[in-house]
């Protein structure tokens, strides 16, 4: 499952917020819509977005500057193409997303709120 992150980057100097940038690009972060990085004030500060399968949480842990929010999972599939699903393979998408259970429609709908 891909998962959304959204990453604030946050700095005093413009050399170490262009490290811990360029830190991140092996997750191909991409600037936040609507938003533009503050340059020329102090803290500076970029906005960044991440779509990725990898566990990027372990990366942050112990370094400063960065604010991590995880926004849960990507919706890979609509409601019909869950319908659609072979009972074996819905039941394992849903076990990725930490949802369980035995009726199909109130899986569907955990799903569905936990994904956007």
């Amino acid at each position: 499952m891909i998962k959304r992150y959204d990453v604030s980057v946050m700095c005093s100097d413009s050399i170490d917020l262009m490290k811990k940038v360029l830190a991140l690009s092996e997750y191909s972060p991409s600037l936040r819509e609507k938003t533009r990085p503050r340059l020329t004030q102090l803290p500076l500060q970029v906005s960044l977005v991440i779509y990725t399968e990898k566990d990027i949480e372990s990366f942050f842990e112990g370094k400063h500057g960065y604010n991590v929010k995880n926004l849960g999972y990507v919706r890979q599939y609509t409601k019909e193409q869950l319908e659609a699903m072979e009972w074996e393979d819905f039941k394992t998408l849903c076990k990725d997303c930490g949802v369980g259970g035995r009726d199909r429609n109130t899986m569907t709908n955990k799903y569905l709120s936990l994904t956007d």
